[in-house]
């Protein structure tokens, strides 16, 4: 999917960066920064999920869009 650039050069630079330092979990004090991003990219109205285990799925959609929107970049 191409997304349009919709961040400046030092928010593409801050999300490259917090994205890189993201292990195999999502820190609780990122997944608003993480869900605005998302929805920002993709255009999503969607609202923010919990951080349960049952949200597993959304949270991943989110960071493949996120990664996929820095690699196209």
């Amino acid at each position: 999917m191409e997304y349009k650039l919709v961040h400046t050069d030092e928010e593409l630079q801050e999300l490259k960066t917090t994205m890189s330092t993201m292990g195999g979990y999502l820190p609780k004090d990122k997944t608003g920064y993480i869900w605005n991003n998302y929805k920002r990219i993709t255009n999503s109205k969607e609202n923010q999920p919990c951080t349960c285990p049952s949200s597993g799925k959304l949270w991943q959609k989110a960071i493949n869009a996120i990664n996929t929107y820095l690699k196209e970049k």
